[in-house]
């Protein structure tokens, strides 16, 4: 679809939530935004448009700013107190010096909306741009209390020093690299992910989880925080605990203990 047709007729685009679930007290503690667009009465993912490198990054900007605003909006409406997972590239937080998109969050501030309930995501492919001075606009986000969240944390082993440096809350894990990777050279990553988080205080999110499996395994090693098509889809409405099958959880976690209590 064409950039500029979506930017002409961002009255037709609209924020989806995806719920993320803590593993402790299995309810609904958040939402990721994703952006959707209305096409002929079928709503498409906006997935394409913010991945494509020959589109502006104005243009990218003015979208999210748009998905932000309206899904703030609505999480007022409904009185929701969760998190907002947002996501934004590095080329977009390092414009005017990261002003803008603080601007932004101030506004949102105003409106009653805490900057302590924006969880900001950034990939690990965003390392490759200026780090010193994404890593300084990062710790100094924090400082307004928002917190920081890597997205696709793993996926490139080179990048676990700057991880490191960067310090963020949360790692986000895709189990989706459990079927793509040899199962011990996984849990090998895992294992140096989770003695990384250890040490500078971040904990898992493990996203794109899609059957029990992918749950279990989650579980298993340490996640705190449950992401994916298996407990919940990305939905316009904002998602309670009632309206996820929370006892997957217990019963897959129940599952895990058994095993690992029999002897042998």
């Amino acid at each position: 679809m064409d950039p500029l047709f979506i930017l002409e007729n961002l009255h037709k685009a609209k924020p989806a939530f995806q719920p993320i679930v803590s593993a402790e007290k299995h309810k609904v503690i958040g939402y990721e935004v994703l952006g959707r667009f209305e096409d002929d009465g079928t709503w498409i993912s906006l997935g394409d448009f913010f991945h494509d490198p020959d589109v502006p990054d104005e243009f990218k900007i003015e979208v999210d700013q748009d998905l932000l605003q309206k899904a703030v909006t609505e999480m007022l409406r409904t009185d929701n107190s969760g998190l907002l997972f947002i996501n934004r590239n590095a080329k977009q937080l390092l414009v005017n010096g990261g002003e803008d998109f603080l601007h932004t969050l101030r506004q949102l501030e105003q409106r009653g909306f805490s900057m302590e309930r924006i969880v900001l995501e950034i990939t690990e492919h965003d390392f490759e741009e200026d780090f010193d001075v994404l890593n300084h606009l990062l710790l100094y986000y924090k400082t307004y209390g928002i917190k920081i969240a890597v997205d696709h944390v793993g996926a490139k082993s080179s990048n676990i020093d700057r991880i490191r440096q960067l310090k963020p809350h949360i790692f986000k894990i895709d189990t989706g690299l459990i079927r793509n990777n040899n199962p011990a050279v996984f849990q090998d990553i895992i294992y140096s992910l989770t003695v990384l988080a250890r040490r500078i205080g971040s904990v898992f999110l493990y996203e794109t989880i899609e059957d029990s499996h992918q749950l279990q395994f989650a579980w298993k090693n340490g996640g705190r925080f449950y992401q994916g098509f298996y407990l919940a889809k990305p939905d316009f409405e904002l998602a309670d605990s009632l309206a996820i099958d929370t006892r997957r959880i217990y019963r897959n976690s129940s599952n895990v203990r058994n095993r690992s209590s029999k002897p042998g």
